[in-house]
């Protein structure tokens, strides 16, 4: 294909992409895998419609074929990303950490980090990366793991300021309120925590 052919068919996978059309913008993706000027992109957004797709094993493929074809940091994310939906944990902490080392960027990264480490029991590396992620972003959820694996890690005060944090914000969240009573019941506050 001539390169204004294949502008025109990136073009159009593009528009397809954006209207929500994904197999139509897949299979125009797949047409130019092997271009010299879009295969990266044709790659890393068929990568971004398989993940949608929760076809994991097929996203990763055309991730790594992306990073083989121009090295972008944000390839590793995805990679990383896509690795931590198949709980391929270790895999995942491997390109998230590559990610995080070439750019300043990865609230995600640190947050997803963040998660592995909670999930784990590994409590004190969990608030190390949700901290690092907080100091890029604010997110609720983040502050609200952060309080639960200051809370499991037998940091009890600081999870008490987070959670009451995060009741000021949204009292009406279930979560939030079950952890603040719990973390009350650990201060020996009891006729606090009967509220929550």
């Amino acid at each position: 294909m001539g390169l204004n052919k294949n502008k025109a068919v990136f073009s159009e996978a593009s528009a397809l992409h954006r209207e929500g059309k994904l197999q139509l913008a897949s299979r125009k993706y797949i047409s130019l895998l092997d271009d010299k000027e879009f295969g990266f992109l044709a790659a890393l957004n068929l990568g971004k419609i398989y993940r949608e797709f929760k076809e994991y094993d097929k996203a990763y493929e055309m991730f790594l074929l992306a990073y083989e074809k121009k090295k972008d940091p944000e390839v590793l994310f995805h990679i990383g990303e896509v690795l931590y939906l198949e709980r391929k944990e270790d895999d995942a902490k491997e390109f998230l950490i590559r990610f995080l080392n070439d750019t300043s960027d990865g609230y995600y990264a640190l947050y997803i980090l963040g998660m592995i480490e909670y999930k784990r029991g590994n409590f004190k590396e969990a608030i190390k990366y949700f901290e690092s992620a907080l100091h890029k972003k604010y997110s609720e959820d983040c502050l609200f793991f952060l309080g639960k694996a200051c809370f499991f890690n037998g940091t009890i005060e600081r999870a008490y300021e987070i959670f009451k944090q995060l009741i000021e914000k949204n009292s009406d969240n279930h979560y939030y309120n079950q952890f603040y009573g719990l973390v009350l019941l650990e201060l020996d506050r009891y006729d606090d925590a009967v509220v929550y």
